[in-house]
């Protein structure tokens, strides 16, 4: 079962949603999420956000023919305003952190190295969402390259009112990027406004490329985890 089919299992479940769900796609990349998202939920409004010019022109390409998704060229972030870009070769890695200042062997590949000198637009979802009044999120989806927690951050009145159902949140077990959040660190911010965990999908393990071997190929990488509001909880476990 993917990511958004428990997703919406876990929604039906608490009569939710009504109508068309609201999804937001943040980090959407080249739209593959939020074309997996319509599928999923057919009338499904898909808010997308990727900060990258050569991802977020493709992302609009490849989503053109789909009338209920939008994408906008902004990063998430705890404050609006200007911040420096980090991007390489492999564009799905390009984040507002940099790489971790360190000698030791990182757990990304080398041709995931970046480069700082570009500079986006960062806004807040509390902001986005209060401009287009949108009140409740079904599923927030946040794959950031280390800005999940800051991201989150600046979405504080809309998790403090629990105004989002179901949360996809990428995590990491090993630090990627430079000050990048660990898995505790995101499942404590999100505790406080009584979110709990549903599940860990997709956990990558190891050196990406590895052929070394030895413990560092059993070393936890990164995943997906799922958080559910206090509303799914109850109804999950009534």
């Amino acid at each position: 079962m993917t990511k958004l089919a428990i997703a919406r299992d876990l929604l039906h479940l608490a009569g939710r949603p009504s109508g068309a769900p609201h999804i937001v796609d943040g980090g959407c990349h080249v739209g593959r999420f939020a074309l997996e998202a319509v599928d999923v939920f057919p009338q499904a409004r898909v808010l997308a956000f990727e900060p990258d010019p050569d991802s977020f022109a493709a992302a609009r390409r490849n989503t053109a023919s789909v009338p209920g998704i939008q994408i906008l060229n902004y990063a998430l972030g705890e404050t609006e305003g200007r911040a420096e870009f980090f991007r390489g070769p492999m564009t799905a890695t390009n984040s507002l952190l940099p790489r971790p200042r360190s000698e030791q062997q990182p757990y990304y590949p080398p041709e995931a190295a970046l480069d700082g000198g570009s500079f986006v637009d960062v806004a807040t979802l509390d902001t986005i969402c209060r401009d287009r009044d949108l009140v409740h999120i079904d599923v927030l989806k946040l794959d950031l390259q280390g800005g999940e927690l800051a991201a989150l951050r600046g979405a504080a009145e809309l998790l403090r009112t629990n105004a989002v159902s179901a949360l996809i949140v990428e995590i990491v077990f090993i630090r990627k990027y430079e000050a990048q959040p660990l898995l505790w660190e995101i499942w404590s911010y999100l505790d406080g406004f009584g979110y709990s965990m549903y599940a860990l999908e997709e956990v990558k393990i190891g050196l990406y490329g590895s052929a070394a071997g030895g413990l560092r190929d059993g070393q936890w990488n990164q995943g997906d985890a799922v958080f559910i509001s206090r509303e799914l909880r109850q109804a999950l476990d009534s």
